[in-house]
């Protein structure tokens, strides 16, 4: 190998607008909108359009200001560059470029995980291998040349803008059903306020042309190509973006999709698409890509801070051939690696079902438990088939459960787990700040344990239209979704002027329950939840098994933190 002197060097200008433009919507990108757009949906609700609309001209405000500034000053490390040029502050810029460079290292190594994380769920390799394999082919690729990596990373954003433009298509059949005015209005559900925390959310969707000028000293024309692909790339991420917020927000309700830890994916079920590998693939591509431009703007900030002298010239020496800064490419490809490789056995963590088979099938937990930090169970959303409970610590002999498969409460998921070979320290009891209608007032159970169990039900729907009527005057269409906050129940239900709902303690299942009446009279199991009585014996429970301590889900479903700081107490925990 062969290198160049430090102040001699020259990277290799060879990317013309096209790469340029796709490496910065791939920057843009991530795989950031495949979550966001069920959070912004929880803020803005209907006006999640607008939202994004608003998000988008806030980032265009400085977006103008980097287009200006990567034609005035084309080259690399180039955010140092500008700090430098208007503050004179030598340690500052150094300061800002390496917390930079640690960022993107940070996320690369994430990254690299989550990618394994997906190619494990089509090939089964170990973590560690696949993130670590993943960096140095990646790697490899950074250092042949830039134009070698460019155009790696604009083929993966193409095959990531494919995985959105299917949702588009999919779904495509709610543009028929929309007016554009209707996508300006403000949610009188959430109102002005609501929109703005939505567009604050939306902003992180077009975060990362910023990157963009990293790549400016190996541009071709770069006072013409930096500005203009700055603007290509947030235009086009706009317009993606707004096309599936569209689409999401049509084809599932705005509160549904906040409640989604993968709204795209329920999007693209409910547009009547499969998804399985298919979403494993576009996973996997966005996470390859992410970690290409992590390397490219890592490298790039290290050799240019050396190019300014502001660290060790060893790191702005280029490859004779290959016209690429090296030891910069090497040191920040080397730091990714112990990162992903250190994660990988020290952070190990999962979030698994209350099912009984997890702890038999689904997880291997004799494997994972000698590297696992902790595991947060989900002893909530339990409410299904024959299980009139959502989050019961005990059985109940007063609403029994029909079916065996159906039978779930938190202790018979921890002592599963228990019996598989886990520590109490490495278990969290989770507690949902929420209640469920039970599953089986709006569908019928499911017999789970026989083969062809969708065949087998179990028990019939007993809501009638009277009750469907009620939740629905409420705001709550139970053929979508069961899902009631805390605050709602204490606020709307509980609280109901009309006192259609009765509370009721169950004192073998330790949780609270409400009945409304049946036509006849007759009182229904309506819903089930968790109020601070419940809260403060599952914190006796996880105190008394020895359990690591608490996970909740979620936050702004409590009522005034009464669920919370109840929990917070109950444990000892100052708050």
């Amino acid at each position: 190998m062969t290198e160049s002197a430090g102040d001699d060097p020259k990277l290799n200008r060879t990317l013309g607008l096209p790469l340029v433009t796709l490496y910065g919507l791939g920057n843009i990108l991530g795989a950031g909108i495949y979550v966001l757009v069920g959070k912004v949906a929880g803020f803005a609700g209907s006006s999640t359009t607008l939202a994004f609309l608003i998000a988008m001209a806030t980032a265009a405000v400085t977006a103008l200001s980097y287009m200006e500034l990567a034609g005035r000053y084309p080259v690399s490390a180039s955010v140092s560059v500008y700090l430098h040029r208007a503050f004179g502050k030598r340690r500052l810029s150094t300061m800002i470029g390496l917390t930079m460079v640690g960022g993107g290292v940070a996320s690369a190594a994430a990254l690299a995980q989550g990618f394994a994380g997906y190619l494990n769920s089509l090939v089964p390799i170990p973590t560690a291998v696949a993130a670590v394999g993943l960096l140095v082919v990646l790697g490899a690729i950074a250092v042949k040349g830039i134009g070698e990596s460019a155009t790696t990373a604009a083929a993966l954003t193409g095959l990531e803008v494919l995985g959105l433009v299917l949702v588009i298509w999919f779904g495509r059949k709610a543009f028929g059903h929309i007016e554009v005015a209707s996508l300006l209005r403000i949610d009188p559900a959430v109102g002005l306020g609501g929109v703005f925390a939505g567009a604050f959310l939306a902003f992180y969707a077009f975060i990362g042309f910023e990157d963009m000028v990293n790549v400016a000293e190996e541009a071709k024309n770069p006072r013409r190509t930096m500005p203009l692909a700055i603007l290509f790339a947030l235009l086009a991420s706009t317009v993606l973006y707004l096309l599936v917020v569209v689409v999401s927000t049509t084809v599932v309700a705005p509160a549904e999709l906040a409640g989604s830890d993968a709204p795209l994916t329920l999007v693209f079920e409910r547009s009547g698409a499969s998804h399985g590998v298919f979403l494993s693939l576009i996973g996997m591509i966005a996470a390859m890509n992410g970690v290409i431009v992590q390397i490219i703007m890592g490298s790039r900030i290290i050799y240019g801070l050396a190019n300014e002298g502001w660290i060790h010239h060893r790191f702005d020496r280029v490859h004779g051939s290959y016209q690429t800064p090296v030891t910069a490419t090497l040191v920040v490809v080397a730091a990714m690696i112990v990162g992903a490789a250190v994660s990988s056995v020290r952070q190990a963590e999962a979030a698994v079902g209350a099912n009984a088979e997890s702890p038999k099938s689904w997880v291997d937990v004799k494997a994972v438990a000698p590297v696992l930090n902790y595991i947060n169970l989900m002893t909530y959303d339990m409410a299904y088939g024959t299980q009139y409970f959502n989050s019961n610590l005990y059985d109940s002999s007063h609403w029994p459960t029909v079916a065996a498969a159906d039978k779930y409460s938190a202790d018979f998921v921890v002592n599963n787990y228990l019996a598989a070979g886990l520590k109490p320290s490495q278990m969290n009891l989770g507690i949902g700040f929420y209640g469920r209608v039970p599953k089986r007032a709006v569908e019928p159970g499911i017999d789970w344990t026989k083969a062809d169990a969708q065949n087998n039900p179990v028990t019939q729907p007993y809501f009638g239209p009277q009750q469907i009527a009620l939740f629905a005057s409420l705001g709550y269409d139970l053929s979508k979704d069961t899902y009631v906050k805390y605050n709602d129940i204490v606020g709307k239900l509980l609280n109901d002027p009309q006192k259609r709902f009765t509370e009721h303690w169950d004192d073998e299942a330790k949780v609270p329950w409400l009945s409304v009446q049946s036509a006849e009279g007759k009182p229904l199991f309506a819903l089930s939840y968790e109020n601070p009585r419940s809260v403060a014996i599952k914190a006796d429970y996880i105190k008394a098994k020895g359990l690591a301590g608490a996970m909740f889900w979620e936050y702004g479903a409590d009522d005034q933190n009464q669920l919370a700081r109840q929990l917070a107490e109950s444990l000892g925990i100052k708050h």
